[in-house]
């Protein structure tokens, strides 16, 4: 499965559970978090990692009013990125992940981290 293909794949299953998530206060197994951050977590550390390397994300919603929101208008900007055609094989320079192709760099750091 391409890189696009499995973000598109993966983000649609984890947005399912979100959509179905009752309580975003709930704890989590990861102690002193809930529901929420688990979302906030995704979205946030994987902007930083971007900038670092010189992309800029637009998309921004408030996780702490509606997770489900924020986490449909983030991957939707990020599947454009892995959808630009021009994504397809530019370098990606990350000062601790090293260099490698930007559709390699989300797939390997952010979709597994997704899934």
């Amino acid at each position: 499965m391409r890189a696009p293909d499995r973000h598109r794949f993966v983000a649609a299953r984890f947005a399912e559970l979100a959509e179905s998530t009752p309580d975003w206060d709930a704890p989590t197994p990861v102690t002193g978090w809930v529901a929420r951050d688990a979302v906030a977590h995704l979205v946030e550390w994987f902007r930083g990692f971007l900038a670092t390397g010189g992309i800029e994300l637009a998309a921004r919603a408030n996780v702490d009013t509606d997770p489900v929101h924020a986490w449909r208008a983030y991957t939707s900007a990020v599947q454009a990125l892995l959808d630009a055609p021009t994504t397809a094989n530019p370098e990606f320079t990350h000062p601790l992940a090293g260099t490698q192709r930007l559709q390699d760099a989300i797939d390997t750091f952010y979709t597994a981290d997704v899934f």
